[in-house]
């Protein structure tokens, strides 16, 4: 059986892949737009860290706020010297796997064992300044077990978590076995 060739219905399945993709590239590009939100310090907490009562602590010394970035070798996750991040070292000794993080508006993720109420909290990471996403990490000898959007000063949407996880992925971060835990930031913390 010989095939003719109809020019008018070979474009029109062009036009209608063509739409399909042209959509589906719409689509995408508007949930990638929609996910990505900065995050501000809730008003209630503005001007924690000043005044002569302040007991919050901001982190404003660049060379200080490095040593926080988040690395990954091997999938593990570490701190710039390559030293895997686990709370059961001397150094940080009561928290227990559990670390807060802020990721910045570059999406650099930096992490902290040292959260303590009414001293030093996500908004001490980044000096206040806004986020694009924040919460807990429980690390425990470099490996990632579970991570959250849990942050009462930013209160980030859940969706904050698919940029996280995005990130963590593309350093090579394992994340089928980690725990996500999303909450919804009307939910009190």
């Amino acid at each position: 059986m010989k095939r003719l060739f109809n020019p008018d219905r070979s474009m029109m399945t062009l036009v209608r892949y063509g739409c399909i993709l042209v959509i589906s590239i719409m689509v995408v590009s508007a949930c990638q737009t929609a996910t990505i939100k900065a995050y501000h310090i809730l008003p209630r907490y503005q001007g924690e860290e000043l005044g002569p009562r302040a007991t919050i602590r901001y982190i404003t010394d660049e060379n200080e706020r490095a040593a926080m970035k988040l690395y990954v070798h091997n999938g593990l996750l570490t701190d710039q010297q390559g030293r895997l991040l686990d709370p059961a070292t001397d150094q940080f000794p009561r928290r227990d796997g559990l670390a807060i993080y802020v990721m910045d508006l570059q999406k650099q993720i930096f992490i902290s064992f040292d959260h303590e109420q009414n001293r030093f909290h996500h908004s001490s990471i980044l000096a206040g300044q806004p986020v694009l996403a924040a919460g807990d990490m429980t690390i425990v000898q470099g490996r990632l077990l579970e991570l959250s959007n849990s942050s009462g000063h930013y209160r980030p949407a859940p969706q904050s978590l698919d940029l996280v996880i995005h990130q963590l992925r593309s350093l090579g971060v394992a994340m089928e076995s980690v725990k996500i835990v999303a909450i919804d930031g009307s939910d009190k913390h």
